[in-house]
């Protein structure tokens, strides 16, 4: 009878250790490959984000789904100094909004303006579409004191503009002195241009709606209509209305293609509270876009409905 075979103890030993062995090479080998993919392996692309860019203060957020965040606190600007400004529109989740509406020829309207509404500015700064932040590369202010910056815009997706405002101090306010708002005259020369503005009604009511008419003269040819003013972003002509208080109206020119050949220039405005407000109206022609301002006063509003004020049509035939 043949026995069956035993593996004695010394060959079992060496089988375990040959084992042990080839467990311990493989452990190895995914240990190194373990380290070579976390070393190698692409890292995932992260959403770029401007260092400067931090919450909103709630001081802020004079909008509930927007406010400024900006590098303001870092240039410091000083009067005649062109410098880099740069800013993001924020989220209720303060992260920068990417996607903007092209709103007459343009996707963000800035307005700068010191706060006694002297040194007004219309600018149009670059934007970054992969970080969301806007730029304004040579931001000129040209004197000492307290200023407020508008952004005016329309999110993507959405149908309303939004114009929020960010207040900084140029230079040293100590040097500041305060400019007048402006006399109520409502005939004015600009370099080579006589403007008269009307309104209609006569007499400005808070919270109604009114019309504000610009006639052009050419002051180098004796005064005639200027007939040959150019849309300037989309219209004929652009209104920022400003208030004391730095109430703010973005007013677009009527279209009527009669009247303009006529040198004459219409908007739509409603104010919102009694006050004097200033009117800088601006217009294109030969290629040049020129800068008017007028201070108009509006009164609080007394009357009735049905009560026509300065309508010229009373009846006094039994006086």
């Amino acid at each position: 009878m043949t026995e069956p075979l035993v593996p004695n103890e010394e060959t079992a030993t060496s089988s375990n250790k040959l084992l042990w062995i080839v467990a311990a090479i493989a452990a190895a080998m995914l240990a190194a490959a373990a380290i070579t993919y976390t070393l190698t392996r692409p890292k995932p692309v992260q959403t770029q984000k401007a260092a400067f860019l931090t919450q909103c203060p709630v001081a802020n957020k004079q909008h509930p789904d927007h406010c400024i965040s900006s590098n303001i606190s870092k240039i410091k600007p000083q009067p005649g100094v062109a410098t880099t400004y740069s800013f993001a529109i924020l989220n209720e989740d303060n992260q920068p909004i990417k996607d903007f509406k092209t709103v007459h020829a343009k996707q963000m309207h800035v307005i700068v303006v010191r706060k006694d509404l002297a040194h007004f500015q219309h600018i149009h700064p670059t934007l970054n579409k992969d970080t969301g932040v806007w730029t304004l590369n040579a931001l000129t202010l040209p004197a000492d004191g307290e200023y407020r910056l508008f952004a005016d815009f329309t999110e993507a997706g959405t149908k309303n503009s939004v114009a929020i405002y960010e207040d900084f101090t140029v230079g040293d306010v100590t040097k500041y002195q305060k400019q007048p708002t402006g006399d109520t005259k409502e005939d004015k020369t600009f370099g080579r241009y006589h403007v008269i503005l009307q309104t209609e009604p006569i007499i400005l009511q808070a919270s109604t709606e009114a019309k504000l008419i610009y006639l052009f003269g050419d002051a180098q040819n004796a005064g005639q209509s200027l007939n040959s003013l150019e849309p300037y972003l989309g219209a004929m002509g652009h209104a920022i209305i400003l208030s004391e208080n730095l109430d703010f109206i973005h007013a677009h020119a009527m279209t009527d293609a009669t009247l303009n050949s006529r040198g004459i220039v219409k908007f739509m405005a409603t104010f919102p509270k009694e006050g004097k407000y200033k009117v800088f109206g601006q217009f294109q022609h030969q290629g040049k876009v020129f800068t008017t301002d007028f201070v108009v006063p509006v009164y609080k509003n007394l009357a009735p409905a049905d009560v026509r004020i300065n309508s010229g049509d009373d009846d006094h035939s039994s006086h």
